[in-house]
């Protein structure tokens, strides 16, 4: 059981934690790689209002649509 303990223990200490691999891979600049929120209505803005000629596809959460830059 002791030996159980122990394992879990250092595989668990050896994990990195995903803001460790982010930063690893992209820098300090990964917190901005984190959650990305918009306001409702810059999201509407850029899909000109959810525009079906912006309209892309169907995906696993729903409709996608290109965005106006």
């Amino acid at each position: 059981m002791l030996f159980t303990i122990g394992y879990y223990l250092i595989k668990r200490r050896r994990r990195k934690s995903r803001r460790t691999i982010l930063r690893e891979n992209f820098g300090e600049e990964s917190a901005t790689l984190e959650p990305l929120q918009f306001d409702w209505m810059v999201i509407e803005a850029a899909t000109n209002n959810f525009s079906k000629d912006n309209y892309i596809g169907k995906g696993g959460f729903g409709e996608v649509f290109k965005v106006r830059t």
